[in-house]
């Protein structure tokens, strides 16, 4: 089971990342993770996937080609119900927000 780190707020998350993004204090710290790559349209990642299959067998990080496929499946049914605006948010806001900072 995954457990966020003590002072931190999830700023998103969906089917495919548990933790999308977070933000952490860490004493006068302050740490903005993200775990996937907003700045990507789904499409895209559907070919990168598509063509780095071979890749990503060997790897391991599939068991087969029908995991692949669901995965594939999985962000074709996402980036129907979520446009690029949606998906973006979390960065813009951030980007928002050190610009208020300077």
């Amino acid at each position: 089971m995954e457990i966020p780190p003590k002072n931190s707020v999830l700023l998103a998350s969906d089917k495919i990342n548990k933790f999308a993004a977070m933000h952490i204090t860490a004493g006068k710290s302050e740490i903005w993770g993200l775990q996937y790559h907003p700045e990507i349209p789904y499409s895209y990642m559907v070919k990168l996937i598509k063509h780095r299959k071979k890749r990503l067998l060997d790897a391991k990080s599939f068991n087969n080609e029908a995991e692949i496929d669901q995965h594939i499946n999985l962000i074709t049914e996402e980036d129907i119900k979520i446009n690029d605006n949606t998906r973006t948010l979390e960065l813009k806001n951030w980007l928002n927000y050190l610009r208020k900072d300077n």
